[in-house]
């Protein structure tokens, strides 16, 4: 029997990239073909991984400053996305591009900015999957996401699903407005209306996926249709660093450490905070007598490493799902791949949300009881301090978080997703 080849595509972070890799590996080893399309920059990434890289429009630098400082401005990610990644000229050659490869292929998956890919497939009569990582991508009245700067309303008890009706309405409108080339991508190409970029264009007649534990939130009534969830995949980097400095360390040390550890756009978000950060270390060492690890690049690590206290440890990587269960408190900025490890792990998280669905996630963290969120515009010594030391001092947060990783590990998502793809062949 011919295998089914299955093209998976994203537009975003590494964030976005490493979670279509776990869902790769998952489809090779049931006998699916697998190769993954995206920007150049991420060629690497995936041939790294033995995956077949494909090469699509839009084209960009996902480490340049620009998108960085885009990306953590709470109120800018969306107009830049789709002024600048997915304007008209990029959108005519990521359609063409993908035109060239679709005809390959027996299903094409995409997360919430794959508008070019799903285009593509509509013209060539091709299945279409969406790819759903975090509650965000839903916008649903029941449960909604917690948006900055309105994130309070999220603790309102009455008359919440009124409010969110009309806020998202506003929203939506401004978004089909950034994102109008899209619209008249569809008007050329004589295709029906796209509906709304958030809540209609994405996704799929016939599945979406929404790839993400119930533990954050479960279905509800205003998802699409043939929406399926099925929890986290995971996946961790390969790496040829040297670790065994790392192991000595963790070794060394009785207790387990409190980690410091952020996205792929951190050189630009928290570099004026490593200080702060190194600060607060050194008194959690006093005080709770334990080690401390963080994540920095090599330039950062040079500028910190003279006169170090030697219960901190510093390091350029960490790969998550094998460290995170020995780590006795993680404090991150509250992406979706490093959410999902953490609630596996069982650890107790500290989340320093600074843009996109970092917030939400944040307050469904607290939600469950096994974190803290504290946004980066309050964040200083002193509350950094405060919020670590609420943690470390109430053993229920670890309690919890070890309830929840039982939940998160028994959640079948590999079964799951493969069922529901096999349903449409």
């Amino acid at each position: 029997m011919k295998k089914k080849k299955v093209l998976l595509t994203t537009i975003g972070t590494l964030g976005d990239l490493n979670p279509l890799i776990a869902l790769a590996k998952v489809l090779e080893k049931h006998d699916f073909v697998v190769h993954i399309a995206a920007c150049e920059d991420y060629r690497s990434n995936i041939e790294a991984e033995g995956l077949t890289y494909k090469s699509v429009a839009p084209h960009y630098n996902p480490n340049s400053k620009e998108l960085c400082e885009a990306i953590l401005h709470p109120l800018k990610t969306l107009p830049f996305f789709y002024r600048r990644i997915l304007n008209g000229e990029n959108l005519r050659r990521s359609v063409e591009d993908f035109d060239q490869l679709v005809k390959d292929y027996d299903l094409i998956c995409g997360n919430v900015f794959s508008y070019a890919a799903k285009i593509s497939c509509l013209k060539n009569h091709k299945k279409w999957a969406s790819i759903n990582l975090s509650p965000t991508c839903f916008f649903s009245i029941y449960d909604p996401p917690s948006l900055y700067p309105i994130n309070f309303l999220n603790h309102m008890k009455w008359g919440r699903e009124l409010i969110f009706k009309i806020i998202y309405k506003t929203i939506f409108k401004l978004v089909d407005f950034w994102g109008r080339d899209v619209h008249q991508m569809y008007r050329d190409l004589k295709l029906s209306s796209a509906g709304n970029l958030l809540r209609q264009a994405p996704f799929s007649q016939d599945l979406n996926l929404a790839i993400y534990s119930k533990t954050l939130g479960g279905s509800q009534r205003d998802w699409p249709e043939h929406t399926v969830q099925s929890g986290f995949l995971f996946y961790s980097a390969p790496s040829s660093r040297d670790l065994t400095k790392l192991n000595r360390f963790l070794d060394q040390n009785q207790k387990k450490p409190i980690l410091f550890t952020f996205g792929s756009t951190a050189l630009i978000s928290f570099e004026q905070h490593y200080e702060m950060i190194l600060n607060v270390s050194k008194e959690l060492v006093e005080k709770f007598d334990l080690p401390i690890v963080i994540t920095m690049n090599s330039q950062m690590q040079k500028k910190y490493s003279e006169g170090l206290n030697e219960r901190i440890f510093l390091c350029d990587y960490l790969p998550y799902t094998e460290y995170m269960e020995r780590m006795r408190l993680i404090v991150h900025q509250g992406g979706i791949g490093t959410v999902s490890p953490c609630l596996r792990s069982g650890t107790p998280q500290l989340i320093l949300p600074g843009c996109t669905d970092q917030f939400d996630n944040a307050y469904r963290i607290e939600r469950l009881g096994i974190g803290l969120g504290l946004p980066l515009k309050r964040l200083n010594q002193k509350s950094l301090q405060s919020y670590l030391e609420t943690i470390l001092e109430d053993t229920e947060y670890e309690n919890r978080a070890r309830r929840i990783q039982k939940t998160v590990i028994a959640e079948d998502s590999e079964s799951i997703i493969i069922q529901e793809i096999q349903k449409l062949f």
